[in-house]
Parts: structure tokens; C-alpha cells; sequence
């Protein structure tokens, strides 16, 4: 304790204190009026304060008077500054930045001898000294990502702390891309978007399946979308990302929905089912009920038992082929069709007959065997007419038709004829949008002509345009000195010459047969008219019976029929009786 003349000052706890202490300075022992000051300012005693860091002077003082004399006394309170500094982080704040150029700047809540920072573990920096308290450092060319700042600062009395920060550099725009669907064709429904992205500070995710036309909502970003809906055709689907910076990427892909079953038909420039030809080679063309995404296209050929002869399979959507060196015979074939994704369909089956010209099996002007089928018609024999000498059939001969559908015409000029099972002339029209009409098959027979066994048939065509009637039944004509059957009797051997209808229900004229026998005669060359008189390819009792009813009729009379007139005389007698014997029941 200090003390002095008649007054003393009494500090407590003490004249040396740490800050902040609160200190009591008093005034004791005066024997008259005293005066107290703190740093020069008159204070009341006891003088209670928490006095700041530094030196503070107490002065206590009396003027005296008549019985004493005055006298002063004086003391120092001494504040130390022992407190660590306290720090601020003016920048960089706990935020990611955009820019890799950062400014440091510390302040302090007193003044300070230094300041320096330590990035990411890295030895101090020294800052420099803006004011008192302030301190700072430019750094550029920060690495993208994470970084820790630790601030360390001296006040003036030495005493020192620090401060961290942690911020992030981010001067990258976020990236995404899109792992599915991919730029292709899918043949199901795709409902998912797979995608991945590259940013460390990501907000928001969404996407668009209309070209940006209309947004989902956005959410966190993540690695998928579910439950979308694509549709059939081009779709493009944009993913968007955005990050905390507010900086916005995308992108898209195009890819095409392909769920439709692939189609497949013949078009009208194939041969329709029951198809003949006279050719090596056989045209297919298809037409398809998509192009797109068709891997392949397979021609199937199979002869008429069904067994394959050849299968061609051309890549893509192409849709016709031609087999070609092909051999006469019955054929079926179809087309198949299979798109990428593995669905596959075909067209119906359908049949063919590809045939040679008859001429082949036999000249014109010879004795003729056709024991294959073949093709046969006037404009391939010599002036229209196919002569043959003795003619054999055991096939069937086709007229075909023409480019409008119509049957071609047969003139057939034959010494005799022998027609065996299965022999069939077919001389019908073609179906189509206008039914074809038949042909028109006149044969001419030196001799017998014999009609046993044969088929005729030539059946109009078909319409399939209600602005057309069916075509028209053909006409078979018989030229002959007498008949070895006449058709009746024998059932499905008559000749089918039927009219082909239209979806108007309108047909076309139903064909007939026309027998013209000849009545000529040489009796000097023996050449007598057949004794086959009722026409019906028999010699049997009805004949006979015709010439005992016409007996001794002659040329003039009313009842004479030149028929049952065989030898030429103009007088029915004997003599027609004795030729009808010696064939009675040879056909």
C-alpha cells in the first residue's frame, strides 16, 4: 500500500491487474478536504471500474489550510492486455464461389501486429495490414473444390488466436448425360431415363419428353426418372441440371419407339393364288406396313408338296425378288418379314403353276404325247392354228390370258384324238378388278372325236370392282365326222363354262358348247357321214331305232333328216341298217 503525507490511496486487488478486473481505488487517512483523479479527471472515492488495457494514473491531493499544509499523492493502476484477440473472416464466407480468384480479409476486435492464413494445410501466409485491425491477401488460381482457410492473428500485446473457413471453389458449369435410352430404336415402351451427372454443389434435377415444351418438376438430382411414357416415332427427352451457383446445363437424346407389329401383303403385281405361267421365273412383291426398323425380308419358295426349293432373305425393307431358272411344275411361296426387335410375319401361301409351251413336247404338223402340263394357244402356232396329226393327252393344257385379263383363243386341227385320265384343256378368264373373260377352244377332228375322260373348263373371271360384271363363260367348239361320247353321262366331265361374278353381284354370260358335224360326203372316195345318227357318242339301239322310224324317207321329204342319211344316198334303207350293225356298241 501506498501512502502519502496526511491522505493515502488503497487499491484493490491490487495496482497490476489482468483485463478485464474490476479495481476499487480509494481515498483514506485525510485530515482535510481531499480531491481524487483518475488519468487527470476528478472521481468520486472509492473509484469502482473495469478500466481498459493500459496505464491508468490516481492522484489524490488537499490544498491545506491555516492548521495544515497542503500535500498530493500518486499512484498507477497498471491493465495488462493477457485476452486472445477475437477474429472475424471477412471473406471468403462459408459459400462456394464461382471464380478461382479469392480475397482474404481477417479483422480484429483490437489493433493487431500480424496477420497470415494457412490454406488447406499450407504453411502461413502473411496478410497485409490494411488499418489497425484489419488485414488481407489475394490469392488466384484456387483448385476447383473444397478448401479450409485458418486465420491466425497477434494483437499488439502479443497475445494470439485464430479463425477457420471453409468455402469451395466451383468455376465449372455442371454436365449430365443420358445412359438410357440411347440414340436407337427400342420395339417396347421405354419408361425410364437413366442418367449421370458431373458437379460437386448440384440443386435441381428435371426433365422434358416434348422437346422442352412442358418440364417435370424438379427435384434432387439423383440418377433416373420413372415412369415415363414414350410413344411410337421419334421422341427426344432433355434432362436439365442446375447447381447451387445457379449455373443451368442439358441435354437430349432422340431415339424412336417402334411397338408396332411389322405388316406384310402381296401387292396386285403378284400373281394371284392359282396363278399359270408360261415362264422359268417367278415375281414377288410385297408391300409392308412399315419400313422402319425391318431387318430383313425372306422370299420362301416350295414346290407343291410343300418341301422348300429356295429362301432367299434380303436385308432391309426390300420388297420384291424374282426366282429365276426355274423348272415347270406346281409351286407355293410366301414372304416373311422379321424387324429388328425380333417380330416376325408373313403373307398368306400362295400357289402357282410355271409351265413351257406344249410345242415343246411336239412339233407342229406331228403325231403329238403331252404327258406334262404346258401352254397352249393360237398365237404360238403357225397362222393361229396348232395342227397336229394324231393328238394324245394325258396333262393339262393351259390358254393362259392376256394383259387384260382374257383367255387366249385355241384352234386345234387334229386327224384324231385319245384324251386319258387326268387331260384338261383350261381356257378360263383371269380374276381381277375386271373379271377376264374365257377363251374360246375350237377343236377339229378328221376322224372320231373322242370326248371320254377330258375336262374342259373355262369359267369367267371374278370381279373385285362392283363397276364390273364378271366375265363371260367360254365357248367350246366341236368340229367332227362323229363323237366318241358326247359329255353326258359322265358327270364331272362335262365341260364347265361357267360366268364370273362381281361383288355387285352381276355375272357375265355363261359360255356354251357348240357341236358342228360334218355332213359332207364322197362316195367315191368311201367317205360316208358317222353312223352315230342321234348325236349322243354312242352306236346303240336309239340309233338304230332313229333309221327304222326314218326307213325309206328320201331327200325332198318332209320327215327326211340327212343325220340318218350315213351313205349318202338321199334315201334311208338297208343300207343304213347294215353300217349302224357293223358298229353297233364300238363306243
Amino acid at each position: 500500500m501506498l501512502a502519502g503525507g496526511a491522505g493515502n490511496l488503497a487499491v484493490n486487488p491490487g495496482w497490476i491487474v489482468d483485463y478485464p478486473t474490476e479495481t476499487t481505488v480509494e481515498v483514506s487517512g485525510c485530515t482535510s478536504e481531499c480531491i481524487l483523479t483518475r488519468n487527470g479527471d476528478v472521481v468520486s472515492s472509492p473509484d469502482i471500474q473495469t478500466l481498459s488495457v493500459g496505464n491508468h494514473l490516481y492522484n489524490v491531493s488537499s490544498q491545506g489550510n491555516e492548521n495544515y499544509t497542503a500535500f498530493s499523492s500518486a499512484g498507477i493502476l497498471r491493465v495488462l492486455d493477457v485476452q486472445a484477440p477475437a477474429l472475424e473472416a471477412i471473406s471468403p464466407l462459408n459459400v462456394t464461389y464461382s471464380i478461382s480468384s479469392i480475397v482474404f480479409n481477417v479483422s480484429l476486435n483490437e489493433n493487431g501486429s500480424w496477420c497470415g492464413f494457412s490454406l488447406d494445410g499450407i504453411d502461413n501466409v502473411s496478410m497485409s495490414q490494411y488499418n489497425l485491425t484489419y488485414f488481407t491477401y489475394s490469392e488466384s488460381g484456387l483448385t476447383e473444390g473444397s478448401h479450409t482457410a485458418v486465420f491466425s492473428c497477434n494483437d499488439s500485446a502479443g497475445n494470439f488466436n485464430y479463425s477457420s473457413v471453409t468455402f469451395g471453389v466451383d468455376t465449372l458449369a455442371p454436365s449430365v448425360s443420358i445412359s438410357y435410352p440411347l440414340n436407337s430404336s427400342y420395339g417396347v415402351n421405354v419408361s425410364e431415363l437413366n442418367y449421370s451427372f458431373t458437379e460437386s454443389n448440384p440443386d435441381k434435377c428435371w426433365y422434358s419428353i416434348d422437346e422442352g415444351a412442358t418440364n417435370s418438376s424438379a427435384e434432387s438430382c439423383g440418377t433416373s426418372f420413372a415412369g415415363i411414357s414414350s410413344s411410337d416415332g421419334s421422341n427426344t427427352w432433355i434432362v436439365y441440371i442446375n447447381d447451387t451457383l445457379g449455373r443451368e446445363n442439358s441435354t437430349s437424346v432422340t431415339f424412336s419407339r417402334d411397338t408396332a407389329y411389322p405388316t406384310i401383303s402381296f401387292t396386285s403385281n403378284t400373281e394371284s393364288t392359282g396363278s399359270v405361267l408360261m415362264n422359268n421365273s417367278l415375281y414377288a412383291e410385297v408391300e409392308l406396313g412399315k419400313t422402319e426398323n425391318i431387318a430383313n425380308v425372306s422370299y420362301n419358295l416350295f414346290n407343291a408338296a410343300g418341301i422348300l426349293v429356295n429362301s432367299t432373305t434380303l436385308d432391309g425393307a426390300t420388297t420384291n425378288f424374282t426366282w429365276t431358272e426355274l423348272t415347270s411344275g406346281a409351286y407355293k411361296y410366301n414372304v416373311s418379314v422379321t424387324d429388328v426387335f425380333g417380330n416376325t410375319n408373313k403373307t398368306e401361301t400362295r400357289t402357282i403353276e410355271l409351265t413351257s409351251s406344249c410345242l415343246e413336247q411336239c412339233p407342229e404338223g406331228f403325231d403329238c404325247n403331252i404327258i406334262s402340263n404346258c401352254t397352249l394357244y393360237s398365237g404360238l402356232c403357225s397362222d393361229d392354228v396348232c395342227n397336229f396329226g394324231s393328238f394324245r393327252l394325258s396333262a393339262t393344257i393351259y390358254t393362259l390370258t392376256n394383259g387384260s385379263g382374257d383367255a387366249n383363243n385355241l384352234d386345234l386341227n387334229l386327224t384324231n384324238n385319245t384324251f386319258l385320265t387326268k387331260s384338261a384343256i383350261i381356257f378360263s378368264g383371269k380374276n381381277g378388278i375386271r373379271g377376264g373373260n374365257a377363251g374360246v377352244v375350237n377343236i377339229s377332228v378328221v376322224n372320231l372325236f373322242n370326248t371320254k375322260i377330258i375336262r374342259f373348263i373355262g369359267n369367267g373371271g371374278n370381279s373385285s370392282d362392283a363397276q364390273y360384271s364378271g366375265g363371260n363363260g367360254g365357248i367350246l367348239q366341236l368340229n367332227y365326222r362323229g363323237l366318241i361320247s358326247n359329255f353326258s353321262g359322265f358327270g364331272n366331265y362335262r365341260p364347265v363354262l361357267d360366268a364370273g361374278v362381281a361383288l355387285n353381284g352381276s355375272s357375265g354370260s355363261v359360255g356354251r358348247v357348240i357341236y358342228n358335224k360334218q355332213m359332207n360326203c364322197d362316195r367315191a372316195a368311201g367317205v360316208f357321214r358317222d353312223v352315230d345318227v342321234n348325236g349322243d357318242g354312242l352306236v346303240a339301239l336309239s340309233d338304230a331305232t332313229g333309221i327304222q322310224l326314218r326307213y325309206n324317207n328320201m331327200s325332198g321329204d318332209i320327215s327326211f333328216d340327212e343325220n340318218y342319211d350315213v351313205d349318202c344316198s338321199n334315201k334311208i334303207n338297208v343300207i343304213e341298217i347294215v353300217r349302224e350293225g357293223y358298229e353297233y356298241h364300238t363306243r
